[in-house]
């Protein structure tokens, strides 16, 4: 009767781990945001696993795309860069208009002394793109942002 028990208990933890990963490992949802006229095609991170995996141990992203993290409620939501390849551009979103800009997160992460980026207002969505985007494009404080799913 014990060894039955035990064999129940331990195919329940299996199933349960696999859950999991299965949650980590799901494809994000895909969508458009649209800033000055320029569609980004996106990835959207809205559970806890995908936020805190975000674009970390990814070799690139495909120029002019992005990763949409999408959050409860609007707040100063801090972002760092352990695993990251490649530097970034953070565009801040709350009620549909940028609110900020973070050009250029280095993707050099110090693990005693992590460098964090947040808005300067609180926003309820950052849009992740390659660094100089944000530039080349012209996006600023202010710039109106429709969100497609």
């Amino acid at each position: 009767m014990k060894i039955h028990l035990k064999i129940i208990a331990l195919l329940f933890f299996i199933s349960l781990a696999a859950v999991s990963t299965i949650e980590i490992h799901a494809p994000s949802p895909k969508g458009e945001v649209f800033v000055n006229g320029i569609k980004i095609p996106v990835e959207f991170a809205t559970t806890a696993a995908q936020i805190k995996k975000g674009l970390s141990g990814r070799e690139t992203l495909a120029e002019n795309s992005g990763m949409l993290f999408v959050f409860a409620k609007p707040d100063f939501h801090k972002f760092w860069m352990p695993d990251m390849n490649f530097p970034l551009d953070i565009i801040w979103i709350n009620n549909n208009e940028v609110v900020g800009v973070t050009e250029n997160a280095s993707n050099n992460f110090n693990p005693l002394n992590p460098e964090l980026y947040s808005p300067s207002s609180p926003a309820q969505y950052a849009l992740e793109v390659n660094a100089g985007f944000a530039a080349r494009h012209g996006i600023k404080m202010g710039d109106k942002i429709i969100l497609e799913k």
